[in-house]
């Protein structure tokens, strides 16, 4: 999951040549933005959206929780205090395939010698890979 700001550039930032290796799975990408709202507007903090998304895969798949979780370590979340303000409200949420194609770099197209390579991907270049959100998720977890 790619979260940013709605006034932020439309490009996703990918940490590592690892984090879109498919490795001979589907592999889905959500891109969202998002921007700060009132406290009073219903908004939640960054705490309780992955608290959210953590019960939510625990009620539909524990293994699909335990590769959420592998995923918030690998872009080194740790829930903190200051995580619960400010608050924030969703603008769009996007999900795209990586498939054959997709713009990304993968370990096995990097020269011997070349590691940790983080990188950014314009949003516009995922566009040909768009799945429907709700379909998608529901043949995913289901």
């Amino acid at each position: 999951m790619k979260t940013q700001l709605s006034t932020s550039d439309r490009r996703l930032l990918i940490s590592s040549e690892a984090q879109l290796d498919t490795a001979g799975s589907q592999l889905l990408l959500c891109h969202q933005t998002i921007s700060r709202a009132p406290a009073s507007s219903g908004a939640v903090s960054l705490n309780a959206i992955v608290d959210e998304l953590a019960q939510a895969f625990s009620d539909t798949d524990p293994e699909s929780l335990e590769q959420f979780e592998d995923g918030l370590e690998a872009c080194r979340y740790a829930r903190r205090e200051d995580y619960d303000e400010p608050r924030w409200q969703l603008i769009d949420r996007r999900l795209f395939e990586v498939r054959a194609g997709f713009p990304c770099l993968t370990p096995a197209m990097l020269p011997p010698g070349v590691q940790s390579v983080s990188y950014a991907i314009l949003l516009s270049a995922c566009e040909p890979f768009a799945v429907d959100l709700d379909p998608t998720l529901t043949t995913a977890l289901g």
